[in-house]
Order: structure tokens, then sequence, then C-alpha cells
């Protein structure tokens, strides 16, 4: 399939601009980029909404559709699935206890959280964002050190070794977090679930893998339910994605495999993941495939704002990928 803008298909000659613009003087290059970053629903944020919906309204490409539910989804099941806090009570009634990692404090400032009582490895985060996150680890490099919040380090993570910071950088850094709302800044689109959520900082345990570091990940993507797709994701020492492998719905044994989990939890998993899903028309749940299980990292209703590249399967290729995404995902005629 071509490109297409508002479910119609643009004509063949054009289908290569955007390739072909980055041959362009940085001017005509810079201005074609800004126009297709507006045709395609993303900026400037102050007509953004707008855009997605004028752009969006016959959606056909998964990126159409991601932005007809960022423009038109405004159901509170949505905040409920973002707010890292609010989340547990969803998945505890959802799932089950089970699937559920340790949480140490939930505070509304810095200054609440009991820092006396806390073991010297956990992870600190903000519930109402992506990233926001510090996870004091002993494998980290000792000479890592988190930034003066004065710099404005953004939506970020940290990994840092616990004889490298104190309760005051951390607690900073948590406090900055605080003040800010994801998604209104230049470099980031809003998204709307994330409007609506009380902001807090909560503590968790810290999640280790089959090793002494960050576990992989287990990504199933969800549609009305039913798992189309499963991901298995590696993390370096300092949270970075080294490794991904993607596997369609009909992969599943593939998927387990590499998972590593055996039938029972992987299909007690699955059917999880089910559940949790069955709300809404699209939703990623994330897995950690820790030690002694898998425990639920998050529920993402916006994976990369629909700009994911869908690379990582074994013989399929990304274009590939996402017809068959695409065509798994019905979009309602009205979110209600």
């Amino acid at each position: 399939m071509g490109t297409t803008v508002a479910g119609h298909l643009l004509p063949r000659w054009l289908w290569g601009t955007r390739q072909r613009a980055t041959q362009w003087p940085a001017p005509m290059k810079n201005a074609a980029y800004y126009l297709w970053l507006v045709a395609d629903g993303d900026r400037p944020r102050v007509v953004s909404t707008l855009s997605r919906r004028l752009l969006s309204r016959h959606p056909v490409t998964y990126r159409q559709k991601m932005m007809y539910k960022l423009s038109r989804d405004r159901r509170p099941i949505l905040t409920t699935m973002a707010d890292k806090v609010a989340v547990r009570a969803y998945v505890r009634e959802r799932a089950g206890e089970r699937w559920l990692k340790q949480a140490y404090a939930v505070a509304d400032r810095a200054s609440e959280i009991p820092w006396e009582v806390l073991p010297k490895e956990a992870v600190f985060k903000v519930n109402h964002g992506s990233s926001g996150t510090v996870i004091v680890a002993q494998h980290a490099d000792p000479r890592t050190e988190l930034p003066d919040p004065k710099s404005k380090p953004g939506w970020t993570r940290f990994v840092v070794h616990p004889d490298s910071v104190t309760p005051e950088q951390i607690g900073a850094l948590l406090d900055y977090w605080l003040g800010l709302r994801y998604g209104y800044c230049e470099t980031q689109s809003p998204e709307w679930a994330y409007t609506g959520i009380r902001p807090q900082i909560l503590v968790e345990e810290l999640i280790r893998g089959s090793g002494p570091c960050l576990p992989e990940e287990l990504w199933m993507h969800c549609f009305d339910g039913e798992v189309a797709q499963y991901l298995v994701v590696g993390r370096s020492d300092t949270f970075d994605e080294v490794d991904l492998h993607r596997f369609m719905d009909d992969e599943a044994e593939q998927a387990r495999d590499a998972s590593g989990l055996d039938d029972e939890v992987w299909d007690a998993v699955v059917e999880a993941s089910r559940r949790l899903s069955a709300e809404t028309d699209s939703l990623r749940v994330d897995w950690l495939l820790s030690d002694r299980g898998p425990l639920l990292a998050e529920l993402t209703n916006y994976p990369g704002a629909g700009r994911l590249e869908f690379n990582g399967h074994a013989f399929l290729s990304p274009q590939q990928v996402h017809e068959q995404m695409t065509s798994r995902w019905d979009v309602p005629a009205r979110y209600v």
C-alpha cells in the first residue's frame, strides 16, 4: 500500500517525496518535514488534535488508526490504564494480585517517601507519563550520576548505583517530573490518557531477570481482547532496547519458546492479557520476565504514539507486519 492521507491514496509520484526530501537543501528539507508532521497529525501541538481528527476520518494505516484513537477516544478507562498507581487496582480486579510487583510507597511529593525503610535497590517513578523513572540497582555503573533538575532533562530514565545517589538527588528529580505534564512540550504529541492523572510518585521493587541485570520483556499487542502480536524485548544494563523478536498471533508457540515460559505459565499470561485488554479496542500489555515469573510492567494505550517501525520479524518485512497489524484493528465508528 502506498502513502495515504485521511484514508485517500496519494498519487504514485508523491510516494517517494519524503525520501527524496532528505537530499534537499536544509531549509526546504525542514519545511517539508514540518508539513509531513502536520499531515501525519503529529505537530504542532496547538492544532494536532484538530489535524488528527481531519486526517484520520477514514483511517487506513496503523498510524492513521492511532491518530483516530488519539483524537476521539475519551473513555475514562484509558486514564486508569495509563496511571501507574491506579492501574494496580485494575489489574488486581481483572487479572489477579499475582501479576503485580511489590509497591513500597505511593507519595504526593518526594518528602513523603519513607526513605529510611526502603531497600538499597528500588525503582522510583512518577505515575502520569512515560519514563520519568530512576532505577537504583547494584549492577549500574557507579560513575553514572543523576542530572540536576535545573538542566531540564525531560522525560527519561536513569539507571544508577545505590552508592552514587542520595535520597535528596532522587527526590529533586521526582519533584521535577511531578511538575511536568506528559505530551505538552515541543518534542511530544499530546496523549489524552495522561491528561487526567493526578501526579504521584510510586516506589516499586526492582525486578531481576534470570541473571543479575534487568529482565527481558514480553509485549502482547491486543485488539478487542485478543492477542494479535507478541514481542520479546531484551534490555541492556542501562535499559536500552538491545534485542527484539516479533511474532504474529499464529506464531504463539515460537513466541512462547523465545520467552522461556512453560506451557502453563504462558497460557496464564496470555489469558491475563486478554482480560486486561478486553475493555478497549487496542492495548499493548507489557510484561517483565522476572526470575519468579511474568509480572506486569505497564499497560500501553499508544505504543510509540503510532510511530512504529514493525521490524524484528524473522521473515516478514516491516510493511507486511504493518499490513497484518492494521487488518486486525477495527476502530469503532464511535467511542462510547
